[in-house]
C-alpha cells in the first residue's frame, strides 16, 4: 500500500473512534442523569397580594443563589440549605449580605425529592424573594412560588409564568407578576413596608 491509502485508511479509523467515544460519552451521561421525585405540599397561607405577603416579610431581598450549603433529613424528607447573596437590599437586610436559605427538598439515596410546585434553588439563579425568618437564623421563602419571582435583565415574573411546572400544578396563584420592571416593583415594596 502506499502512503496515501494508509494516511486515509489511518483517518478513517480514527473518525470512526471518536464516533464511538462520543456515543458512549453520551449514552453515560443519559443513564446517571438523576432520578427526581415529586411530592406534594399543602402552603400553610396562600397570600392574597402582593401588599399581604410584603407586610408579613423579615427580610426581602433580590439575591443571586452561591452555592448549596448542606442538605439533611428529617421523616425522610429531605431539606436544604442554600447561600444566596443579596444583589439589592429591599427591606431587612444590606447589599451584600450573604443569607441562608432553607428549603423542603433535595437529595436521598440517589435521588432529587422536590415539591412539585417549588423548585428547589439552583446555582446562579437570581429571584427578588419574600422570607421568614427561621429560629436558627436561616429563612424561608413565604409560601413557596409565591414568595420568589425570578429576576432576569431587570424584569420580575411570577413562576407561574417562567417556569412549566408552576404552572402545571399550581393555577391558582394569588399573587401574579408579569414582566415587571425590578426597579420599579422594588421602590413600591419599600413604600409598602415604609407605612
Amino acid at each position: 500500500m502506499n502512503r496515501k491509502k494508509i494516511a486515509l485508511l489511518l483517518s478513517v479509523i480514527a473518525f470512526f473512534l471518536l464516533c464511538a467515544v462520543v456515543i458512549i460519552t453520551y449514552a453515560n451521561k443519559r443513564t446517571k442523569q438523576e432520578e427526581v421525585s415529586f411530592i406534594s405540599a399543602s402552603w400553610a397561607y396562600n397570600y392574597a397580594n402582593i401588599d399581604e405577603i410584603t407586610e408579613d416579610s423579615d427580610l426581602i431581598a433580590l439575591i443571586h443563589v452561591n452555592d448549596l450549603l448542606s442538605e439533611e433529613q428529617e421523616n425522610s424528607l429531605p431539606f436544604s440549605i442554600f447561600e444566596v447573596e443579596v444583589i439589592e437590599a429591599v427591606y431587612g437586610c444590606e447589599t451584600g449580605d450573604k443569607i441562608s436559605i432553607y428549603m423542603t427538598g433535595g437529595h436521598t439515596n440517589q435521588k432529587r425529592i422536590e415539591i412539585k410546585d417549588d423548585p428547589i434553588l439552583e446555582k446562579g439563579q437570581e429571584f427578588l424573594v419574600f422570607t421568614k425568618e427561621n429560629e436558627d437564623g436561616t429563612y424561608r421563602i413565604l409560601s413557596g412560588p409565591q414568595g420568589r419571582l425570578e429576576y432576569k435583565e431587570g424584569v420580575l415574573n411570577s413562576l407561574q409564568f417562567v417556569n412549566d411546572r408552576v404552572k402545571q400544578y399550581n393555577v391558582s396563584m394569588n399573587i401574579s407578576v408579569q414582566n415587571q420592571d425590578a426597579k420599579t416593583f422594588m421602590n413600591n415594596i419599600r413604600s409598602i413596608k415604609s407605612k
